[in-house]
């Protein structure tokens, strides 16, 4: 995203800023009731996590005072504020670095430039930190996420993983042998089980919500110019007449021309039209190398103690596991 190698990979532990980056979450996060009010009771830390984010959460849109203030509160919420202070000021400097370098890379293109088609200016130093901010937050744990389901759809389906290894296994007869992205993307099976997991386990639950530019009807419905829209993944990645038996984690529905029409207009993983993922191709890379990578290398099975309420997906606006984790069982594959 900045042309820069934090040294993560050689370092063998996460950059400091992975602490930052969690501590962003409960200071701005999207609330779903659903999440707590249908599975937690009074005293759980569940409800106490509802409400540390019904506090500070949505900072900026109501309470911009409180990214000021927020640093001098005691304790733990004060704590998330001091976090995400001490990553504002990483940005900053990131920003002053890339303009000195003149660093141009997609995303800096993008939100670089000179002058902001919406607001009308050029973004300041601050606004143009918390863009950098959002793009490393959203590059990292919902990719992260993703990758956690791809290993819970696959493992519980011995069928799967014979199809994906056997074709992973045709394509790279080495199995040290680092994947390349281009060969990945044009796997049609290692594509149809990334496919699915979106669509099965979209990470981006929340609907995003726009404003619609003029009258509009859409399915029938009117829209006055003004009215507040928004599509939610979550929702039409089942829709039945693209995707049949639509809780099943079935790749093979990618392979059939059946109902092919309106799965690609009801697959919306990303979003669409120009204000789509921004981190689109690095995520589909990721997951083509990491999901490559993984079953090329390992046999692995689901720890007996993981349940269906565990990998419940669970909003903070990036959804993840309701548990927090996903225990698995690794052999390496013999040559």
């Amino acid at each position: 995203m900045f042309d820069e190698d934090p040294g993560s990979v050689k370092a063998g532990r996460p950059d400091p800023i992975m602490r930052y980056i969690r501590a962003w979450r409960p200071t701005f996060i999207y609330v779903s009731p659903s999440n707590y009010y249908s599975k937690k009771k009074p005293g759980d830390k569940g409800v106490e996590k509802v409400v540390i984010s019904l506090l500070i959460g949505g900072q900026k849109e109501f309470m911009p005072q409180l990214e000021q203030w927020g640093p001098y509160v005691p304790g733990r919420v004060g704590g998330y504020f001091r976090d995400v202070q001490t990553w504002k000021k990483i940005a900053m400097n990131v920003v002053g670095k890339v303009r000195v370098n003149g660093t141009k890379t997609p995303f800096l293109s993008n939100v670089l430039s000179n002058h902001d088609a919406y607001i009308g200016r050029p973004l300041n130093d601050s606004e143009l930190a918390e863009e950098c901010m959002g793009g490393m937050f959203g590059g990292s744990g919902t990719t992260a996420n993703t990758f956690v389901y791809i290993l819970w759809g696959c493992l519980r389906h011995p069928d799967v993983v014979r199809k994906l290894k056997q074709e992973l296994k045709s394509a790279f007869p080495e199995r040290h042998t680092v994947p390349d992205n281009v060969t990945c993307s044009n796997l049609p099976y290692l594509q149809a089980v990334i496919n699915d997991t979106l669509r099965r386990y979209p990470t981006i639950v929340a609907t995003l919500p726009r404003t619609a530019a003029e009258d509009v009807i859409v399915a029938g419905q009117h829209l006055p110019k003004g009215t507040i829209v928004g599509t939610q993944n979550y929702t039409i990645h089942r829709w039945a007449s693209a995707f049949p038996d639509a809780e099943k984690f079935d790749p093979d529905r990618w392979l059939s021309k059946e109902n092919d029409e309106d799965r690609k207009l009801a697959y919306t993983p990303f979003s669409v039209g120009p204000r789509r993922c921004i981190g689109m191709n690095l995520a589909e890379m990721e997951l083509n190398l990491l999901t490559a990578c993984f079953f090329l290398r390992f046999d692995a099975t689901i720890d007996p103690s993981m349940t269906e309420e565990d990998m419940r997906l669970y909003d903070t606006f990036n959804a993840g596991p309701a548990g927090a984790k996903l225990l698995v069982h690794l052999k390496v594959v013999k040559d």
